[in-house]
C-alpha cells in the first residue's frame, strides 16, 4: 500500500479509503458531490466544522470502483433495551481482521475523528507516517471501527 497524504484536514476518510484500494484520491473524490469543505457548524474549530465526509459516502464510491466493504466494530454490545447491562459480542476478532485484511480504521485522535488504511496489521496514516497496529495509540489514533475492503466480482 501506497501511503498518501490527505489533501486537507477534514478528507482523511476518503483518503485512506482511496490508499486501500490503491487509486488516487482524485479518483475517489469524483464520486462525491462535493468537497467536505462546507463549513456546517461555524461554533467549531477546524476540521470539526466542516462537513467531511460519511463512511457511507465512501462505502458507495468503493461499491462503484469495485469493492465490497464489511464494518466491524471494536467491541460490538447488545442488550434487549435501553435499561439492560449490555453484553459484549466479541473482542479479539478486531485484530485478527486488522492483521489479515485490508482496509480502513475509523477512530479517533486526541482533537477530532480519523481515519487510517491498513494492510494486514501495518497503518498508513494520511497525516504522512506508517506505523504498526499495535503502536496505534502512541501515534495518537485510537481505532474503534474496521472496515475491511475485498474485490468485488462482477
Amino acid at each position: 500500500m501506497r501511503l498518501l497524504k490527505s489533501p486537507n484536514d477534514w478528507s482523511c476518510l476518503p483518503t485512506s479509503f482511496a490508499m486501500a484500494i490503491g487509486c488516487p484520491v482524485s479518483d475517489f473524490l469524483a464520486h462525491f458531490e462535493h468537497d467536505g469543505s462546507h463549513i456546517q457548524w461555524p461554533q467549531f474549530s477546524d476540521p470539526k466544522r466542516r462537513r467531511g465526509f460519511h463512511h457511507q459516502e465512501c462505502i458507495l464510491a468503493a461499491w462503484r470502483l469495485g469493492f465490497a466493504t464489511t464494518q466491524f466494530e471494536l467491541r460490538p454490545r447488545y442488550a434487549p433495551d435501553q435499561y439492560a447491562e449490555p453484553c459484549t459480542v466479541f473482542e479479539r476478532a478486531f485484530s485478527d481482521l486488522v492483521f489479515s485484511t485490508r482496509g480502513v480504521l475509523t477512530g479517533a485522535t486526541h482533537r477530532c475523528g480519523h481515519a487510517v488504511s491498513y494492510d494486514h496489521g501495518q497503518i498508513c496514516d494520511c497525516r504522512g507516517k506508517t506505523y504498526g497496529f499495535g503502536h496505534a495509540l502512541e501515534n495518537d489514533f485510537s481505532p474503534s471501527c474496521v472496515f475491511v475492503l475485498t474485490p468485488r466480482h462482477q
